[in-house]
């Protein structure tokens, strides 16, 4: 017996979950510069070895194994997309069909009938537009841009890359500066499925569910927009398609979301099922399930599942596979934070416990060997309650003429 057929054997009562984002042999100027994709013909002959060695099973029947029903087939396969490309429509729907094979599709609120795009599709279009017309390009105002909003700038494919969900309205001014427009692009390309795709695709036979409003990386928002994303990305799904389901998946991962937000999100019904990233490790919650991510990497279907077989049979042999979940919400700070936080006084208002004095903070603003994304503070809440911080002062260690970062671990309190 070959490595995959013994370890897929081992782990058959385990629901594999791949999912993808785009398939296209076309190049896809908007996605091209934040992961590599399949083409179609690589995704056929995964599709092919899905069902050759898997039973693939539709969301609706994960849920009623999940709730007692009937239990699932051993070597049973989920297959899902995310982020609502218009490529699902063109292309995997017909391919899905012709296999046999049922998908679930999870979508943004904010980016079905191209009403706006995702900021990281706006980055990459910027990568791609300032690549071809390098040499008519002013870096140094770009650059000004980057600095001013006290984002390092190396080049601006870091530089934009690095812009999280709170800083997206840069890559706006970047695009103005470049005489790039976004409307002009989506209106004419239209990336996204509309709400007539979807309903099409409903009628085919497969299932949708929310991926947020707008896509935003979680950990780097707070609970309460986090509940906010979840919940009225949900209630969209629930009103424009009217599935007698509710099933969401989190934008690039569930990290850094908290018990907190489970006990919330389930306890008042918003949804029945949530999905990961994490690939084949368990949930400390029962009802949020890890997915394999299918693209970004330059393998077969077989050696991916082996990869995840053997990540898996290696953490549950060290006791570790299992998802640990805070009981609050984790908000971290890095230098230009918190030198924002000093001008507005965001952290001082309202709590009996701060996590860092006024003082303290000047000093980290002012740190010569800081960098404006260099982590300095770690606080943790319940409630919008402070129960706990981790204080960092950054610092620079040169070993044989090699600069390392590196950071002192200046207070803590729980």
């Amino acid at each position: 017996m070959n490595t995959f057929l013994s370890l897929q054997q081992e782990f058959s009562a385990h629901l594999a979950q791949p999912f993808y984002h785009m398939i296209s042999d076309e190049d896809a100027p908007y996605v091209k510069h934040l992961y590599s994709y399949r083409d179609v013909k690589t995704f056929e002959d995964d599709i092919d070895f899905f069902c050759k060695h898997y039973n693939p099973v539709d969301v609706l029947q994960v849920l009623d194994a999940h709730r007692g029903g009937k239990p699932l087939p051993e070597c049973a396969l989920h297959l899902s997309f995310d982020d609502g490309f218009r490529v699902l429509y063109d292309i995997v729907a017909p391919i899905l069909l012709k296999k046999g094979i049922p998908a679930t599709f999870f979508i943004n609120k904010n980016f079905v009938d191209n009403q706006e795009m995702f900021y990281r599709n706006k980055a990459s279009l910027l990568i791609d537009f300032v690549l071809q017309n390098e040499r008519g390009i002013d870096d140094s105002a770009i650059k000004e841009l980057f600095l001013d909003n006290g984002i390092v700038y190396d080049n601006f494919k870091q530089a934009i890359l690095s812009l999280e969900h709170g800083k997206k309205n840069i890559i706006d001014s970047a695009a103005a500066q470049l005489n790039f427009s976004f409307e002009d692009f989506i209106q004419k390309e239209k990336p996204y499925l509309t709400t007539q795709q979807v309903k099409e695709m409903m009628k085919m036979g497969f299932h949708f569910g929310a991926h947020s409003i707008d896509h935003p990386k979680y950990s780097t928002i707070t609970l309460k927009e986090q509940l906010r994303q979840t919940e009225e990305s949900m209630q969209y799904v629930q009103e424009t398609f009217q599935p007698d389901y509710k099933v969401f998946a989190f934008p690039f991962n569930d990290l850094g979301v908290s018990r907190q937000f489970y006990q919330k999100i389930f306890g008042r019904n918003i949804l029945d099922m949530s999905f990961g990233t994490a690939e084949m490790i368990d949930d400390i919650h029962p009802n949020n399930k890890q997915r394999t991510w299918f693209e970004n990497i330059d393998v077969d279907a077989e050696s991916r599942f082996i990869q995840n077989y053997t990540d898996r049979k290696a953490r549950i042999e060290a006791g570790s596979n299992t998802m640990v979940r805070t009981f609050g919400e984790l908000r971290t700070y890095n230098k230009a934070q918190l030198e924002k936080a000093l001008e507005t006084d965001a952290l001082w208002q309202g709590d009996d416990q701060i996590p860092i004095t006024k003082y303290r903070a000047r000093a980290h603003a002012n740190n010569p060997r800081a960098d404006a994304e260099d982590l300095v503070l770690v606080s943790m809440h319940d409630e919008n309650v402070l129960i706990g911080y981790l204080g960092v002062l950054p610092d620079t260690l040169y070993i044989n003429g090699v600069e390392h970062k590196w950071g002192w671990l200046t207070c803590w309190w729980v």
